[in-house]
């Protein structure tokens, strides 16, 4: 409508829109979130751009999963709990350095 510029508008948009943002993710690559059951069992699950991309029971699923990872579907169910949980310093996640355990180890 002529109203206002469009440098304007996508300000304001951007303004509004800042609230329910998520943001960056906060490492280069893959990163693993260690979960562990009272008996010690452990399962390993890998995520990236806040997107879950497959969880391993041993350094053999985790080999697999490193080297072909599922096709990370973006949840925004998902990203909300991983950010919230992020934001309050309360997820552990760790940094892939490399891909395949030989060079990460099993967590």
């Amino acid at each position: 409508m002529g109203e206002e510029s469009a440098v304007e508008h996508d300000a304001r948009l951007l303004d509004a829109l800042a609230p329910v943002r998520i943001p960056d993710w906060p490492f280069e690559g893959a990163a693993w979130l260690r979960e562990a059951d009272a008996e010690g069992h452990a399962d390993v699950h890998l995520f990236e751009h806040w997107c879950w991309c497959g969880s391993a029971r041993d350094e053999g699923e985790l080999a697999q999963l490193c080297e072909a990872p599922q096709r990370p579907a973006f949840d925004l169910d998902v990203a909300r709990l991983l950010v919230g949980r992020w934001n309050k310093g309360k997820l552990p996640l760790a940094p892939v350095r490399a891909r395949g355990t030989a060079e990460m180890g099993w967590p």
